[in-house]
């Protein structure tokens, strides 16, 4: 039943992703698409998650997606963390 609530929390992400489309809360267009960015990151990082219950039954398929798991949540903090470094460089040289 584990698969039944990842794909419950896929949904709410992409649920979210569509309000945030519509209201659009941020000033800032960057801002905005930066969050979507990030929540659809996490939404593909659950999907790996789905991948990993006995959803599939090999073993080998399920030894593969972790590590194509690992691979995202890697760039995706290396994304983030130079994103910030670099915001943060143009802020202080400005």
């Amino acid at each position: 039943m584990l698969w039944v609530e990842l794909q419950v929390f896929i949904y709410c992400i992409f649920l979210e992703v569509y309000v945030l489309e519509l209201i659009r809360p941020y000033e800032n267009p960057f801002d905005e698409t930066l969050h979507i960015g990030n929540e659809i990151i996490v939404a593909l990082c659950y999907y790996t998650f789905l991948l990993q219950t006995d959803f599939v039954q090999d073993e080998l398929v399920q030894y593969y997606v972790g590590y194509v798991c690992i691979a995202m949540v890697c760039l995706h903090l290396m994304f983030n963390l130079g994103l910030i470094m670099y915001l943060s460089i143009r802020e202080v040289c400005d």
